[in-house]
């Protein structure tokens, strides 16, 4: 198992794309349609963005890409906001239209990403492993790793957003110290009620001893 900071390829922005779109549960697919993998690429490959690869660490398994984890502070996120989002509208390309509205119709959901973050708040975008790699213990470097980069850059948080009906998921990071902090107004998108609950965890507390 080794970790290994993401590199501008084609390569690496297509694990990005791929891996970034289950962690989102295709969200990007709704937003995007069929821009939805070129655009994420896109994103990756350039600078100043809340999706660049400069904020991605892939974890290999016999030299095979097994997941990543994408994060960065607060701070780089805000610095970057609208540089991201103009990007993202150039990169939409014919999608432009669905994406608009889209964001008319998910305000309340995609408003709440990013919000209400504290200054020291250090927020992971996406942690994921392709389904040939899970059940085998590989979230937790990916997570020990976003935890050293927050303390590293002097952040006393560290957040992520799931969705509400991700009891695994939840569960799982409940297991590694993250309490629920927030959440979303539920929106509905079609018979289906979509909500996100932010997780936190206080990187000011030792962790107890074993």
């Amino acid at each position: 198992m080794q970790l290994v900071a993401a590199r501008r390829t084609p390569a690496d922005a297509r694990h990005f794309a791929d891996l970034a779109q289950i962690a989102g549960d295709d969200i990007f697919s709704q937003l995007f349609g069929r821009r939805a993998i070129p655009l994420l690429q896109g994103m990756f490959l350039r600078e100043n963005n809340e999706y660049s690869c400069r904020h991605c660490t892939f974890i290999r398994h016999d030299y095979e890409t097994a997941g990543m984890i994408h994060a960065c502070s607060a701070r780089t996120l805000q610095t970057n906001e609208l540089r991201s989002f103009l990007l993202t509208l150039l990169l939409a390309g014919w999608e432009l239209p669905r994406f608009l509205l889209m964001l008319v119709m998910m305000r309340q959901l995609l408003g709440f990403v990013g919000q209400k973050l504290a200054t020291d708040d250090y927020t992971i975008t996406f942690v994921a492993l392709y389904p040939a790699f899970r059940g085998r213990g590989l979230s937790k470097p990916l997570l020990a790793h976003a935890e050293e980069s927050a303390l590293r850059e002097g952040c006393s948080r560290l957040t992520l957003d799931v969705a509400a009906d991700n009891a695994l998921a939840i569960a799982a990071y409940q297991r590694v110290g993250f309490v629920q902090v927030d959440a979303s107004p539920v929106v509905k998108d079609g018979g289906k009620e979509l909500q996100l609950l932010r997780l936190a965890k206080d990187l000011t507390v030792p962790a107890p001893t074993k």
